[in-house]
Order: C-alpha cells, then structure tokens, then sequence
C-alpha cells in the first residue's frame, strides 16, 4: 500500500540535510521525517520505525515490508558479487 500505519516508539530521525547523495529515502512521515532509507547501490537499508510491532501488522504490512527487504537487499547483494 501506498501508506501505512506505523508503529514509532521514539523521535530521533535521520536529517534529510546531512543524508549522503549515495542514500535514497523511501518512506517519510506525512511531516516529510524520514522513515526508512536505502544505498543507492550497496546492499544496505535501514528503517526508523518497528515493522514488527502491533501498531505495524494492519494489512500484514509488517511482515510484507520485512519480506520485501530480505528479497530486495539479497538480489541487490546477489547482483553486486557477480559484477566482481
């Protein structure tokens, strides 16, 4: 889905002006707080909320965005040894 509810337990955050260029923020607050971030080529991606909590699960978005990342980061890391 194109948005959903999250479950965030504190308020630190990544600051959009100190983010290196090699960086492409892919979920944000309504607000424009980043919330999640990947490389732009290296298998690497964080998140600054809690896929995995309750106020996360609605629509099983949770554990589909956890999925994703695992399959996503792994093709990412899968096409990066093979270019060596």
């Amino acid at each position: 889905p194109k948005e959903v509810t999250v479950g965030r337990y504190h308020s630190i955050f990544a600051d959009p002006e100190r983010l290196p260029d090699d960086f492409l923020v892919t979920a944000e607050t309504e607000d424009g707080v980043i919330m999640a971030f990947e490389h732009k080529h290296e298998p690497v991606a964080a998140v600054q909320f809690h896929p995995e909590s309750i106020m996360t699960l609605g629509h099983n978005a949770g554990m589909r965005m956890i999925e994703n990342v695992v399959t996503h980061l792994a093709g990412k890391n899968k096409a990066r040894r093979t270019n060596y």
